[in-house]
C-alpha cells in the first residue's frame, strides 16, 4: 500500500530515501509538498510528508493523518506497518 503523511494538492520533492528493515520491505520518501496558504492566496506553504512505498505495487493508497499536536513521526508506526500488509 503506498502511505501518505500529508494530502498531495502538488508535486513533491524527493528528499530522501530509506529502506526500512523486515519482511516485506518498505521504501520511504520524504517529501516537500507546496500548498497554496488559502483559496486563491498568492503564498504558499510547505508540507512535510513520507511516502511508505511497499515491495509489491500498484497498491492501494492510504492517507494517515496524525491531528492536532501529533507528528508524521507519531505515526510512523502504523504507516510502516500497513505498508507492509
Amino acid at each position: 500500500m503506498l502511505i501518505v503523511a500529508a494530502l498531495l494538492v502538488s508535486a513533491g520533492v524527493t528528499a530522501a530515501v530509506t529502506i526500512i528493515p523486515g519482511p516485506p520491505a518498505v521504501v520511504t520518501s520524504n517529501v516537500t509538498i507546496d500548498a497554496p496558504e488559502a483559496p486563491g492566496a498568492p503564498g504558499l506553504v510547505h508540507l512535510d510528508a513520507t511516502v511508505y512505498l511497499p515491495a509489491r505495487t500498484p497498491a492501494p493508497a492510504v492517507l494517515v493523518a496524525h491531528g492536532f499536536g501529533g507528528s508524521k513521526n507519531s505515526v510512523a508506526p502504523l504507516a510502516s506497518a500497513l505498508a507492509r500488509r
